[in-house]
């Protein structure tokens, strides 16, 4: 007669200890499938919202990605943004009627257009201001400049003027934009802001650059940027993230510092956009741009999610990606970037996720794993 043989009570226990060991696997394996994904998720958001701020930044336009990392405590998670510029007005002084609304402009005092002058400008027609005379420009929405502005026009500053200066644009007291007297009978730039509280109630206040500064250092060369007699290109512009001003495309006056993450406080109704209240000249082509964030191009990530640098420690504060011309902007970025990010805590024996951002210099971006 045959006996029929059972598992012994170690046998089962064995066997019930390897089913518990791979279900543990098993739900391991899941987890860190579902936490890949949250990385994949964020990784592919900072992607896409850099091809988009690349895809807008055309022409003279700009746009920049900022990724907002939480500072303090063990938390990651952050948010991403992207913010565009778009042109608000363009006059390009033929008269008072081509400005980007019928309504807008309005003179008084001595604004001439001017049709033989000895130095034309190159764009045909050009504004001359004397003594006393103004450009009133009606409020709208727009010109609040929510997170930043640009101001672009070209000038013929006279060789010998009495004043020591000239105030270019006014609004209010958000906005103060002069031409004042440089070294060796040349002429600089100065400009001033008012910028908006955050919401602990911190930051406000006025924030100036001149055309020789660089932070709180002077650069000789770049004093008296302004030639008499000549017309040449100016650019003001205020980004939170630098306040600057550029000569014929080169920049020559920078500043920045903690006030660099403050809205600009322009959004003055009470008082209009004047200019030309005591600049006496030329003036032509004037082109304004306001700078926006997008609602629809944002995304906040996860708190198990870090930004670290390369000794993979999280990283805290603001990091500004800028793009110009559908390339990232060399003024601000002198080779590619490279933007990495973690999932959840390193161990000492398994090192967490992790993915790298990439970004060219031409404004490329692709995702990738460390070692491929």
């Amino acid at each position: 007669m045959r006996r029929l043989r059972a598992f012994t009570l170690v046998e089962i226990l064995v066997v019930l200890s390897l089913f518990a060991v791979l279900m543990g696997l098993g739900v391991g394996m899941i987890q860190r499938a579902g936490s890949g994904n949250t990385l994949t998720q964020t990784t592919n958001a900072m992607a896409n919202l850099l091809a988009a701020a690349r895809a807008s930044a055309y022409g003279s336009a700009t746009a920049y990605v900022t990724v907002d990392s939480e500072a303090g405590g063990a938390l990651g998670g952050g948010v991403l943004r992207v913010f565009r510029q778009r042109p608000v007005l363009t006059w390009h002084c033929e008269n008072f009627e081509d400005a980007s609304e019928v309504d807008l402009l309005t003179r008084a005092g001595a604004v001439d257009v001017a049709t033989n002058a000895p130095v034309p400008s190159l764009a045909g027609k050009h504004i001359v201001f004397q003594s006393g005379g103004r450009v009133n420009v009606a409020d709208r929405p727009w010109l609040q400049f929510v997170d930043g502005f640009s101001i672009e026009c070209r000038l013929l500053v006279p060789a010998t003027t009495s004043k020591q200066s000239m105030r270019l644009f006014k609004k209010g007291s958000a906005i103060d934009i002069a031409v004042i007297h440089g070294p060796a009978g040349r002429y600089d730039i100065e400009a001033t802001i008012r910028l908006a509280q955050d919401e602990e109630g911190k930051g406000a206040g006025k924030y100036t650059v001149k055309t020789g500064e660089r932070g709180p250092e002077e650069v000789v060369e770049w004093r008296g940027a302004i030639l008499p007699e000549r017309w040449q290109d100016i650019r003001i512009a205020y980004d939170r993230n630098e306040f600057t001003i550029q000569v014929e495309g080169s920049l020559r006056g920078v500043r920045t510092g903690k006030n660099n993450a403050m809205a600009p406080d322009l959004g003055d109704s009470v008082s209009k956009l004047v200019i030309g209240d005591g600049y006496e000249g030329g003036f032509d082509s004037l082109q304004i741009g306001g700078i926006y964030e997008d609602d629809d191009d944002r995304f906040d990530y996860s708190e198990n999610v870090f930004r670290i640098d390369d000794n993979g420690k999280p990283v805290t504060g603001r990091e500004f990606i800028h793009f110009r011309n559908r390339q990232l902007d060399p003024q601000y970025h002198t080779r590619p970037m490279q933007l990495v990010f973690r999932l959840g805590e390193d161990t000492e024996s398994v090192p967490a996720p992790r993915r790298l951002v990439m970004i060219g210099l031409s404004g490329e971006t692709f995702v990738k794993r460390p070692g491929e």
